[in-house]
Formats: C-alpha cells, structure tokens, sequence
C-alpha cells in the first residue's frame, strides 16, 4: 500500500485524478482534486450517453489501464461508480478516482457502471442502445470476471461491428442509387425512342405526301 501512496501522490497519472495525502492524529487521508470537474452521474443528468461520449469514456479507461500498467498499478483499484468517474468541464476528458486499499479477495464490481450506461443510452442511437444491452448481457453471464479490461474489449468489437455495418448500408444505398439510375436510363431511352418513332412516323408520312402531291402536280 505504501508503494502505491508513494505513485499516486508524487507522479501525475494520465486519466487518474490527482491526489494528496494528509496525516491527522495519526490517521491518514486521500484528497482528490475534483477542480473543474463533474462526476458522471451529474454531467447525465439531463443529458443522453451516445456513441460519442461512449467512446470518451473508453478513452478514459485505456488511457488510466496504461498509467496503472506503467507503475504495475492494478486497475481493479480503479472505482467503477458514476458517482466517483469524473468529467473535465472544459476538456470533457474523463479521470478515474484510483483508491489503493484493494482487497484482493473482492472482485470489480461493475454493475452500477453497466447499470448507468443502459439507463442512460440514447434512445435515438438504436445501434449504441443495442451494443450497451449486448455488454450488459455478457456481464451477466460472467459477473466478477468482468473487468475494465473486458468492457474495453467488448466495446471495441461492437464498435467494428458498427463500422462494417456502416459500410455495408452505405454498398446497399450506392447499389440501389445505381440501380435506379440504371432504371431512369433505361427509361429516358424508350421515352426517347418512342418519340423517335413518333418523329418518323409523321415525317415519313409528310414525305409520302409531299412525293404524291409532286405526281398529281399540286
């Protein structure tokens, strides 16, 4: 414990709230700088979590695992409560609060986090909404083995699900755009021969009179 104090109050860590320890009649104290931010809890509020703050959110957590791993931290000492991830109210960057009295056999518990994210989705992103519930599932089913790490990985992948989705509508609209170009050809080409016909039918037909009427000597 006294390894981790010594990191986390004389390095600034990347993605970790910075953080000072005070002694008073013998007992010791951690004190975060919660300056210019808000926690997760109150910036949704009234606000919807979409794809984008999703994303903001996993940075978060990539970018805090990395400064943990650089000083062999372990990031279930990360809390996992919305009440205790913050935003930056300037650079809406999230920072994580990293609490060194881990228990070893107390496993992360992830479930107001998951909880929070379902509750806040945004309904109008239906694709988020459905990669927020199909995390959630597989928390379910796993439980303490789900870690930061496993969010991370998850969301990821639904991330890269979401993208060849993406592509693979947008192949559909182009194929059908250029389908229905084809057809609106297809179509300006027998509106164009039929006026044609209609242009040598009456053509035609003035030549014919104009050659009779050159016999009858009109």
């Amino acid at each position: 414990v006294r390894y981790q104090y010594q990191i986390v109050t004389t390095r600034k860590l990347a993605g970790l709230l910075a953080v000072d320890m005070y002694a008073t009649d013998g007992e010791h104290a951690l004190y975060y700088d919660i300056s210019s931010m808000q926690s997760l809890e109150k910036w949704f509020t009234k606000e919807k979590i979409n794809k984008k703050w999703i994303g903001r959110i996993a940075q978060g957590i990539k970018t805090a695992l990395c400064s943990l791993e650089e000083y062999l931290l372990d990031g279930r000492n990360l809390l996992t409560d919305p009440k205790h991830i913050f935003v930056n109210m300037e650079s809406e960057k999230i920072y994580f609060v990293y609490f060194p009295y881990y228990i070893e056999e107390v496993q992360q518990d992830m479930e107001k986090f998951l909880t929070f994210l379902v509750e806040k989705a945004d309904e109008q992103e239906s694709d988020t909404v459905e990669a927020i519930y199909d995390i959630y599932a597989k928390w379910e089913s796993r439980k303490e083995q789900f870690t930061w790490e496993t969010f991370l990985s998850l969301w990821e992948k639904q991330v890269e699900d979401m993208a060849e989705k993406e592509v693979a509508e947008f192949i559909r609209e182009e194929l059908q755009e250029t389908t229905l170009s084809e057809e609106t050809k297809q179509e300006k080409q027998k509106e164009s021969l039929g006026k044609k016909d209609i242009a040598d039918f009456f053509f035609g037909r003035h030549k014919f009179m104009n050659r009779k009427a050159y016999r009858e000597g009109v």
